[in-house]
């Protein structure tokens, strides 16, 4: 009778577990469980917690946080933490970021309960990734709240096992890029690709190279970053990448394919950046998920408005925010619009593309955000340019060398100074920027900017 009123106390609404059975009020279930020995009350929340991993499947999201209690109860902690940690990542994958936050740090809260350490350490690095993503989405990259758990995270790994340290090594990488403090993401996606490598895990070794071209490319190693996702790709297709389930949301495949075809184009390869485009979009269509259609699209419209192919962009730009409309993709929206507005204000300048490409560029910044905004900074600037507004063009350019220089992001500063030589009104001026665009771009191996620069 006892497990059967304790169950009903608990879970009176789970009728499928147990039944109609309730008490009458509250006080009448304290009273009788405070009649209940020390260890009858352990056992007998063990004895729920075990009812209700029975049934998980057939139980709400919030049940491993509803198994947890009773776990903590029974002092079974370890399993507390794990089904703690499920309960996050639950509430993370369906966007509960804040209920995703509070099931992490309750579970951090119960590590020094277990015994095994080096369980211990892993169990704590995961919580502190997926703790540092919830604040993320939740008050953005640049939050005070996010500094502690990410250098934390920073610390377990360093001194990680690969096997056990990957994922969160890889969290980190994204974390530190979209910040664009490319620095410790060069840092952590170097440390990702060796430990993939240690680990013998060929879908490590696969994710840890698509975050290394990225970091490569975004400061500008370009012929690096081509061949790190050359060798992704061929791995991918060698071992049937589609099969593996990365620590990221989007497909390995996905984000080597998205980004190739920029770091093709920059080295003068036109023909190899179609083929990206190509390639990248049967890849997306034939993994047929929606996350992925829309990454994809947005990368593909950011490489088609460096080309200045800006009808193209439009097209791919839409189609990603379409999709990110109808699924929800909130990160993805805001780029998606940002890229079509770039593309807008070259096709037909108005001041309601500008408007709305500062009003997505507010957005982004303000979650902290940082990753592409050099870029951004150059459509910018080219809208205001055809409105006729030069000296808005030109601040709109120092904020994209400004922000270069200050994160590492560098593989389009070269755009940035030829446009800048455009606006300059002195001809000895204008010379100086073009001459160092084309330095730049040479040292970069960026073959398009550099004959642009000479050009002009």
């Amino acid at each position: 009778m006892w497990i059967n009123s304790l169950e009903v106390a608990s879970f009176s609404d789970w009728r499928a577990v147990t039944g109609q059975m309730s008490f009458r009020h509250a006080l009448i279930r304290e009273a009788v469980y405070e009649t209940l020995l020390l260890e009858d009350r352990e056992r007998l929340h063990g004895q729920v917690a075990q009812l209700l991993v029975r049934h998980f499947a057939r139980l709400p999201e919030s049940a491993p946080d509803l198994v947890a209690h009773h776990l903590i109860a029974a002092k079974r902690y370890d399993e507390a933490v794990v089904s703690l940690t499920a309960a996050g990542s639950l509430a993370s994958a369906r966007a509960a970021y804040q209920e995703s936050a509070s099931h992490s740090r309750m579970a951090l809260g119960l590590l020094d309960k277990l015994e095994d350490s080096q369980r211990k350490t892993q169990l704590e690095l995961q919580l502190l990734v997926q703790l540092g993503v919830a604040i993320s989405a939740t008050q953005g990259y640049t939050a005070p709240e996010g500094e502690a758990p990410n250098r934390r995270a920073r610390e377990i790994v360093l001194d990680a096992d690969p096997a056990q340290a990957s994922s969160g090594v890889r969290a980190l990488a994204t974390y530190y890029f979209v910040r664009n403090e490319q620095a410790m993401a060069d840092e952590m996606s170097t440390l990702g690709l060796n430990m993939a490598r240690s680990s013998g895990r060929i879908d490590y070794v696969i994710e840890a190279l698509t975050v290394r071209g990225y970091t490569d490319l975004y400061t500008g190693k370009l012929d690096a970053a081509r061949s790190g996702l050359e060798q992704c790709l061929d791995l991918y297709r060698e071992y049937d990448g589609a099969r593996f389930d990365y620590p990221s949301v989007q497909d390995a495949g996905t984000a080597a394919w998205s980004v190739l075809g920029i770091a093709c184009w920059l080295r003068g390869d036109s023909t190899g950046a179609d083929q990206s485009v190509e390639r990248a979009m049967a890849h997306v269509e034939r993994l047929g998920r929606p996350f992925d259609i829309a990454y994809a699209n947005c990368f593909i419209a950011q490489q088609l408005n460096v080309q200045r192919r800006f009808a193209d962009a439009l097209r791919h730009a839409t189609a990603c925010v379409e999709m990110s409309q109808e699924h929800g993709f909130a990160t993805w929206l805001v780029c998606g619009l940002m890229q079509q507005a770039v593309a807008g204000a070259s096709l037909a300048p108005s001041q309601a593309a500008v408007d709305g490409l500062r009003g997505a560029m507010a957005a982004y910044l303000g979650a902290g955000a940082q990753a592409a905004i050099p870029f951004f900074c150059w459509g910018l600037a080219r809208g205001l340019r055809q409105l006729g507004d030069e000296a808005g063009a030109r601040a709109a350019l120092a904020q994209g060398l400004e922000s270069a220089k200050a994160t590492g992001e560098t593989y389009l500063v070269a755009e940035l100074l030829i446009l800048c030589a455009d606006l300059e009104p002195s001809d000895d001026a204008a010379l100086a920027m073009l001459e160092q665009a084309r330095q730049v771009a040479v040292e970069q191996g960026a073959a398009v900017l550099a004959l642009r620069a000479a050009l002009t």
